[in-house]
């Protein structure tokens, strides 16, 4: 059984936020579809509470299953990189899906409003296919971001100060705003003000990881999109809670907030809702290659 690897400072949480004991989720009446396979060791739910004051989509990714593996988004431009859309990331990448990743500037144009690609910097590092994409940034207010790592095996760990050198066996890596569930317990509330507008209710993209370090959750939650208003991000947080997360990261939202799966004929088909009507061109995205479901198996 793989253990998770955690070589993170731990978080304070705000005086006075009401932490959840580890593992409890603290949602009343917490909503979670059936997984449903897309692809082996990738299943798809959606969550919501009893009120439908939020809706979610949930990709579970089973780290052990055969032809599960990971990418992200590779350099290029004057630059850190060129923003593309998670869907056009994921043609290009061939992975089965994919999310968006670490904040980016500049911001922000969308993909149905005439958006087009543009030469960005990333805040925090993204590694893809082993090389280094963007560095960390030296803004001191990002000192609390959080880097999560995938290495062979699919082992995946997750640090902060998202600082990482040398790369020691790294393939691919992205970074978000700060770890928000820290051993199974709401870290949200220790997020950085200056980043994620922490409490105001908006579209959320996180990851998360089991305790022991077998599967990993990649979850986005709606904002301004249908009847769901969006999340805090300690609300956030207990969302990955009552997932089974142990330790999850905070990444882009608002309008960046995507997930998207191929839809196995050169395409792809968006899972959650975006915010704006349509995918934003982000600047970092995270894919996951996985195999086809044996056709008897295929929904």
């Amino acid at each position: 059984m793989r253990r998770l690897v955690l070589m993170a400072v731990l978080l304070a949480a705000v005086p006075g936020l009401a932490l959840a004991q580890a593992g409890a989720c603290t949602i009343p009446g917490f909503q979670q579809t059936t997984p449903l396979l897309k692809f082996q060791g990738v299943a798809f739910s959606t969550v919501t509470d009893p009120n439908n004051d939020f809706f979610g989509e949930v990709l579970t990714i089973d780290l052990t299953a055969p032809g599960v593996g990971f990418t992200a988004s590779t350099g290029g431009g004057s630059q850190d990189t060129r923003s593309a859309t998670t869907g056009q990331f994921l043609v290009a990448s061939n992975t089965a899906v994919a999310i968006n990743a670490n904040l980016f500037w500049p911001c922000c144009q969308d993909l149905g409003n005439g958006g087009t690609s543009a030469d960005t910097v990333l805040l925090g590092m993204v590694v893809a296919k082993g090389q280094q994409v963007s560095g960390q940034n030296i803004d001191p207010f990002e000192a609390g971001t959080a880097l999560v790592t995938f290495g062979a095996g699919n082992q995946v760990a997750i640090q902060t100060p998202a600082v990482l050198t040398p790369l020691n066996g790294v393939v691919t890596a992205v970074a978000g705003t700060g770890i928000i569930v820290q051993q199974g317990q709401n870290n949200g509330g220790a997020q950085n003000p200056r980043y994620a507008d922490p409490f105001g209710s908006a579209a959320r993209t996180m990851l998360g990881l089991s305790q022991d370090g077998d599967t990993l959750y990649l979850v986005t939650i709606d904002g301004k999109a249908g009847d769901s208003g969006g999340l805090t991000v300690p609300q956030a947080a207990s969302v990955m809670i009552c997932l089974n997360a142990w330790t999850a990261v905070n990444l882009d939202g608002g309008g960046s907030s995507s997930m998207v799966q191929s839809d196995g004929q050169g395409g792809y088909n968006v899972l959650n809702n975006p915010s704006d009507g349509s995918l934003r061109f982000v600047g970092a995205s995270l894919g996951v290659f996985a195999q086809p479901l044996p056709a008897a198996r295929r929904p």
